[in-house]
């Protein structure tokens, strides 16, 4: 985490010492000598040795009196030894001396993420995107707060920024491809998850979420053939198949999938219908009846509207077992 967040500010660490006011006027040599102690920083804040980040923060502070990088560092330090009150503190004092210093900006956004404050957090890191659009972990910690804020419109324009600075930027792509499968645009997600998953990009998380979407659109042989050759499965990627072979008719298959993720406290109304569609064409009418009570005890509002979906689950195998193939004329 610490190597990532420092790799990440270190974008636009070195252009903001350059656009103090008070440094405008320091002679060339202290300029260099400040960008110097500000690699140092760098490399100390990685290695976690905190002590001698302090030391460079009053050496800075020292050449520059009005210079927000060493509040910054402090800040920085009291982020990564989790002291975040403290950090937000000197990140807020850096910003109040220069309030478009985006390092600063962009780690008191990251506060407010420890803090599981989205909504703050998403100010900050938008306020560093615009004083640094250049950055594009800048901006996909924006996208990724504004599709947890449920934008999800914004989130996949953020995202696709993100791309257009840094195309290789999977983790970006994966949000834009969220965020398109919750504005209900499966066609474009689902050609986006096709893509990744031909060119081998971020294959373990892309995998889950193109078997959503194949599910989503119909493609239940293809989620088969996609998932049913994997050696371990995630529980979204158990739902999915799970739910394809139900509707290829391979009950078996589905209610032993079914079986290792339905629980009636989480279960969503897909999963309960399709775990009981699948006990009653395996023959298991008393255990489907036994999952439908445990679901009523804890939610006793679904009642009648689960007690109508298993008589016509019922029905329906009882039509089918009636229907004979009649001997042609």
């Amino acid at each position: 985490m610490i190597k990532i967040l420092v790799l990440i500010l270190s974008y636009s660490f070195i252009n903001n010492i350059f656009c103090d006011d008070d440094i405008d006027e320091l002679k060339p040599e202290t300029k260099l000598e400040i960008s110097r102690l500000v690699h140092s920083a760098q490399g100390l804040l990685r290695a976690k040795r905190y002590k001698e980040v302090e030391e460079i923060a009053k050496q800075i502070q020292a050449k520059s009196s009005n210079s927000p990088e060493p509040f910054y560092l402090r800040g920085a330090k009291s982020f990564y030894s989790q002291d975040l009150n403290q950090a937000k503190s000197e990140l807020e004092s850096a910003i109040k001396i220069k309030p478009e210093h985006d390092p600063s900006l962009f780690l008191l956004g990251m506060v407010y993420v420890k803090k599981n404050n989205w909504q703050r957090a998403g100010t900050y890191f938008e306020k560093a995107c615009n004083n640094a659009d250049f950055n594009p972990f800048y901006r996909y910690y924006l996208a990724v707060s504004l599709y947890i804020n449920e934008n999800f419109e914004r989130a996949q324009e953020e995202a696709a920024k993100t791309l257009k600075l840094k195309e290789n930027f999977f983790k970006a792509k994966l949000i834009q491809i969220r965020s398109l499968a919750k504005l209900d645009k499966n066609a474009e997600a689902l050609f986006l998850a096709r893509e990744m998953v031909n060119k081998n990009q971020e294959l373990n998380s892309v995998i889950s979420l193109y078997g959503e979407l194949l599910a989503k659109e119909g493609n239940y042989l293809e989620v088969i053939k996609l998932l049913s050759k994997k050696a371990s499965l995630t529980e979204s990627e158990k739902r999915s198949l799970a739910r394809s072979y139900l509707h290829e008719g391979e009950s078996t298959k589905a209610l032993n999938l079914f079986r290792q993720f339905v629980s009636p406290e989480k279960d969503s109304e897909e999963d309960s219908f399709g775990y009981m569609e699948c006990l009653i064409l395996e023959g298991k009418e008393q255990e489907a009846e036994r999952y439908l009570s445990s679901i009523i005890k804890i939610f006793p509002d679904l009642k009648k509207p689960y007690h109508r979906e298993l008589k016509r689950i019922i029905e329906k195998r009882n039509l089918s077992k009636d229907l004979h193939t009649p001997y042609p004329w």
